[in-house]
């Protein structure tokens, strides 16, 4: 269904349950606004990599059926409708959220705990120009304890970024947890008027 000018699909996944890989199933199709509620009949898939980027939709479906899923970069990237993520409930094996949320440009809110990423490596882009968010989650830091690449993950735009979360406590995290972060380049890239930012070092930002 690549760029295709699909507006809904079926309210379920049903018979699908042996696909493994969904990427960039539903990539670039702009006018796809209604997707079903949950994942359910997809709990195979491994990797939905760009699977609904660009799309139109505005509520993110429950994770809580993805118990396989490994690769979630770019999923939702460039999907502008979307405001809230609820939870990472269903993520557990999740490895890599690169560019997950990428261009979300209407993302305001994200879980202010972390939870069930414990086997993320990978978040390099996930929340990169995404700026109207407001948060970045303020507790369960010990969860994102694998992590390695965080290269640009909340980089923006000094003239429009809205965090209001201190964005030091994170940084502390990430910078003293015993396996190092490799790639932390441009983390906070121009994020300049967020609460923290001229604590953190220049080579985190």
């Amino acid at each position: 269904f690549y760029n295709c000018t699909l507006t809904a699909i079926p309210a379920t996944w049903e018979h699908l349950d042996n696909v493994t890989n969904t990427s960039e199933m539903f990539y670039g199709c702009r006018l796809l606004a209604s997707i079903p509620s949950t994942f359910e009949h997809l709990s195979n898939v491994t990797n939905a990599s760009g699977m609904f980027r660009y799309c139109a939709f505005d509520t993110l479906p429950s994770f809580t059926e993805l118990i396989n899923l490994t690769d979630a970069s770019y999923m939702f990237g460039g999907c502008d409708n979307i405001t809230t993520i609820s939870n990472w409930t269903g993520l557990d094996n999740v490895t890599d959220t690169r560019a997950m949320f990428y261009n979300c440009d209407n993302l305001v809110s994200i879980p202010t705990t972390w939870t069930t990423l414990s086997k993320v490596t990978n978040m390099s882009w996930m929340f990169k120009d995404c700026y109207k968010l407001l948060n970045v989650g303020s507790d369960g830091y010990d969860i994102l304890a694998n992590v390695t690449n965080v290269g640009e993950m909340f980089a923006g735009s000094r003239q429009y970024m809205t965090i209001t979360d201190n964005i030091e406590p994170l940084y502390t995290y990430l910078s003293s947890k015993p396996i190092t972060v490799v790639n932390h380049s441009d983390m906070f890239m121009l994020c300049d008027n967020v609460p923290g930012y001229a604590n953190i070092p220049a080579d985190w930002k």
